[in-house]
């Protein structure tokens, strides 16, 4: 298929995936799809040796499961959103005994320091996000339609960054 054909599916599957999952208490596992999506875009920013040595990566949620809850929590179960999407999904070097719960990664200095690794470095390999990026998450005064509003520019705008890391690498893939 064209690069261009697959860019459509791309973007049909990621829409339909916001349209279709409605999640507030229970948060669904990342399916095949997201799991595939991962890889083919860490293909590329891992060396040989980081896809065959002893390494482990968490599917990380950016805007975190608690947090999430947190705030649907506040809504009463009126509002639901694809929390599990795949725009709020990255792959994070496991860290043994990891203890963010609701902390965002730009928040879990602890995490920062048992990697031995900057933020910038996250960043750049893992999160393709920046600290303003979740800042939204943190504001409890937000009306609902605020928050949804918020939370779906977010997950559409990390989504575009990891699509166009895909696309840039389309012919490695």
């Amino acid at each position: 298929i064209t690069k261009e054909e697959f860019e459509s599916s791309l973007d049909v599957w990621f829409n339909n995936v916001k349209e279709e999952r409605a999640e507030y208490v229970k948060i669904a596992a990342p399916k095949e799809q997201e799991l595939a999506f991962l890889s083919a875009i860490y293909l590329t920013l891992f060396t040989a040796n980081q896809q065959t040595d002893e390494s482990n990566y968490d599917i990380e949620h950016l805007a975190t499961q608690k947090l999430m809850k947190t705030h649907l929590t506040r809504f009463e179960g009126q509002l639901r959103l694809p929390i599990s999407s795949i725009g709020n999904l990255c792959l994070l070097p496991e860290y043994a005994n990891r203890s963010k719960r609701d902390k965002t990664l730009y928040e879990d200095d602890e995490y920062l320091r048992k990697l031995d690794m900057t933020i910038e470095e996250i960043e750049e390999r893992y999160s393709f996000t920046t600290k303003t990026d979740l800042d939204w998450i943190h504001d409890m005064n937000s009306t609902m339609d605020e928050f949804k509003d918020n939370y779906m520019c977010f997950i559409e705008n990390h989504f575009n960054r990891m699509k166009h890391i895909l696309l840039d690498n389309y012919n490695n893939i």
